[in-house]
């Protein structure tokens, strides 16, 4: 009988490619299995997601499958239909996700190692490696690590590339994971397995909760997918999900939970732990290969009752799932923008449809388009609680000079007196966002990226946020002459720098994001925060993010209108979030809600009127006034095409091309484009950019189904909500 596989690969390609199963592969070939075919020149792993039989399964010369590499399927019929409509939905690669949902050991390029040459050390040690190059290479200084673990850690957009050219230089090797050093392969065991697991969570909540979990358990008694959108504050949704933890775990269901960050994530973890011992996995970056393993092994032998994580979790292999959980659902880590994009809240919603399982999303601050989704489609429950949230008191600085009003430094001088703790984000990194010359108006570029090199005062280097190319900082504009001088923009370092001039008595301390990379460091100032022995808490909007944070009966925000110039119908939205987040930055033992002090320049803006005075329905309410006046989403569909080419004047004409078939193919949908993107130049890569928007997704799905197949020069495309 006549067998024919359709595979698809984990490259940048929508598409599945169909090969004759020779005889002697008839017995073995599943769906699910990982296969290795050709494909050009080149032999390749795949995924088998289909096979025909029958006298006419194979049309004319196919080639054949070279092998198969797995007993038993990997995937889930389930599993696959998910991830199939999550990569149709984004226009994303079903094959780089299907790769995405598997752990070190499963990739057919786990079995090599990336480790540093002597010519690759001596480089470094000159210092002629630049960006990119240079981090690569710092990476494995101490030891080899896999291109896996090496791609997830630097997040470099061309990854391949980079490998292959530093291979070519000699400053790289690729050697077999065998010749590793003893210190890799020796890492220490996790922790043996708690006692036995307890399959009840204690919990307790007021009237609130109990309403909005027992209409949340009604919608999941019926048969198959339910969905529900749960609308409070952080106290009132934890104890409606550990309702819910509690109620699939007592019926032998499992339970998948997505937050936003990884240490919200180990806190979370820490807490079911107590509870349920050996049979709560999590899955996130910060975790060794070995330690990835084992947890996906674990996760898939049915051994874990509730897996928890970021966004990556999402394609966790748990069977039978019963409960799906996304909390702080506004969060902009949920979105993957680099290959395989795709949206984790969307696609949760997908997986537990897929599993016949309740999906629930959490916030006190929706994003408008899931709140306006939610409340016309009957899914929204409410548990707001008797409490109110954080109110805030609001400075104009428009009447004020420097960065502390005099009414913040009063109550910062209060608190020292009262030995009080106090938090003060700034959402800008480093001392300055850019340098500039005040007589030619000169700004140092990142020369990769075409973007202004942030300045960092303590370490006295400028950096781009992008490519993390380094220099020196230089005190005199290398065309005129003149001294450099900050911006207006002025960052973290900065603030810390005049919070030790005002309060010379105070222990300050400034938790910046360079700090949050050295994972030892963070948690060792949180920790010393907690402890008493740091008076001011300084740091961006991630100090936020953080679990175990002091218990301060002082928050200061400064200047959070900064979001609000940034050229995208979201502004208002991701303004109001982040301040929502940072008012509710809170450490354990605080009781009741700590006294909040915004500083901006833009008091009258709804975002941040709305903010300080815990309005969401007002808030909303403008929100929708203005989108629907606007025809952005929810009452559209709309998405960004992105271009990328070394070389701008071919790749201009390939944008150009794109948008007038795209007008030919679909003249009922509007296109604003082609023109440059945000970020101009990226990596060296010139950018350009067009937005999409029609009344339905589906006829976006339409207007650019054909003319992305034939578009080479689509680096990719983002939804928005």
């Amino acid at each position: 009988m006549n067998v024919a596989a359709e595979v698809v690969f984990p490259l940048p390609v929508a598409r599945a490619f169909t090969y004759a199963v020779p005889p002697a592969l008839s017995e073995r070939v599943r769906i699910g299995v990982r296969v290795v075919a050709p494909l050009g020149r080149r032999r390749l792993t795949g995924f088998l997601v289909h096979l025909r039989r029958g006298p006419a399964a194979v049309p004319g010369k196919l080639k054949d499958i070279a092998d198969v590499l797995d007993r038993e399927p990997l995937f889930s019929a389930r599993f696959l239909a998910f991830t199939r409509r999550l990569a149709v939905y984004h226009y994303s690669s079903w094959g780089e996700l299907l790769q995405a949902a598997l752990p070190p050991s499963a990739s057919a390029r786990a079995k090599e190692l990336i480790s540093l040459t002597s010519a690759g050390r001596e480089a470094l040690e000159r210092g002629t490696l630049r960006g990119p190059e240079k981090a690569l290479a710092s990476a494995l200084v101490e030891k080899a690590f896999s291109p896996v673990f090496v791609r997830r850690r630097l997040k470099h957009e061309r990854f391949s590339s980079l490998l292959a050219g530093l291979v070519r230089k000699g400053l790289v090797e690729l050697v077999p994971a065998k010749s590793a050093s003893r210190r890799a392969r020796s890492r220490p065991e996790e922790p043996p397995p708690k006692s036995d697991a307890q399959l009840t969570l204690e919990f307790s909540f007021g009237p609130s909760a109990r309403t909005a979990a027992e209409a949340v358990l009604k919608k999941m008694a019926g048969p198959g997918f339910s969905l529900s959108y749960l609308f409070g504050p952080s106290a009132e949704r934890e104890a409606v999900y550990i309702r819910l933890v509690r109620t699939v775990l007592a019926g032998g269901g499992r339970t998948l939970v997505l937050v936003p960050e990884i240490s919200p994530a180990a806190a979370l973890t820490a807490q079911f732990e107590r509870k349920l011992g050996e049979r709560v996995a999590a899955l996130h970056s910060r975790l060794t290969e070995a330690q990835r393993d084992r947890q996906w092994q674990k996760i898939r032998g049915g051994q874990a009752a509730v897996v928890i994580g970021p966004r990556s979790a999402l394609l966790a292999p748990l069977p039978e799932a019963k409960l799906m959980i996304i909390d702080e659902e506004q969060d902009g880590s949920f979105i993957q923008s680099e290959s395989p994009s795709y949206d984790a809240r969307q696609g949760i919603v997908f997986r537990a449809r897929a599993e016949g399982a309740a999906a629930v999303l959490g916030s006190a601050a929706p994003s408008v388009s899931w709140f306006y989704r939610a409340e016309s489609e009957g899914f929204l429950v409410e548990a707001r609680g008797g409490a109110s949230g954080p109110r805030a008191d609001v400075v104009d600085m428009r009447l004020e000079r420097g960065l502390i009003s005099r009414a913040l430094e009063n109550k910062i001088r209060d608190r020292l007196r009262r030995r009080e703790p106090v938090l003060i984000f700034l959402n800008r990194k480093g001392y300055a966002s850019r340098l500039v010359c005040p007589r030619c108006r000169h700004i140092p570029k990142c020369r990769e990226c075409d973007i202004p090199l942030t300045y960092h005062k303590r370490e006295d280097k400028l950096t781009c946020r992008y490519c993390r190319y380094q220099e020196p900082a230089v005190d005199r504009c290398p065309r005129c002459g003149e001294k450099l001088r900050g911006g207006r923009e002025l960052g973290i370092e900065a603030l810390e720098e005049e919070v030790r001039r005002m309060f010379p008595g105070g222990r300050t301390a400034c938790f910046d994001t360079g700090l949050a990379a050295g994972l030892r460091d963070g948690a060792r100032l949180l920790e010393d925060a907690v402890r008493g022995r740091v008076d001011i808490l300084l740091g961006t909007e991630r100090l936020a993010h953080q679990a175990g944070l002091p218990p301060a009966t002082l928050t200061g925000i400064l200047e959070p209108e900064f979001l609000l110039s940034l050229a995208d119908y979201r502004a208002g939205q991701k303004a109001y979030q982040g301040l929502v987040r940072m008012m509710a930055a809170r450490g354990a033992g605080l009781r009741g809600p700590a006294e909040v002090v915004i500083q901006t320049a833009m008091p009258e803006h709804h975002s941040i009127r709305c903010a300080a005075a815990g309005d969401y329905p007002g808030f909303y309410q403008e929100e929708v006034r203005f989108r629907r006046l606007m025809n952005y989403p929810p009452f559209s569909s709309m998405a960004e095409v992105l271009f990328e080419g070394r070389n701008l004047r071919a790749l201009a004409g390939q944008a150009r091309k794109f948008s007038d078939g795209l007008r030919s193919a679909a003249p009922d949908v509007d296109i604003l484009g082609p023109g440059r993107a945000a970020v101009t130049r990226l990596r060296g890569a010139n950018r350009l950019h067009l937005l999409v928007r029609a009344k339905k997704k589906e006829r976006l799905d339409a207007a650019l189904k054909d003319v992305l197949r034939a578009a080479a020069s689509v680096k990719a495309v983002w939804l928005y909500d």
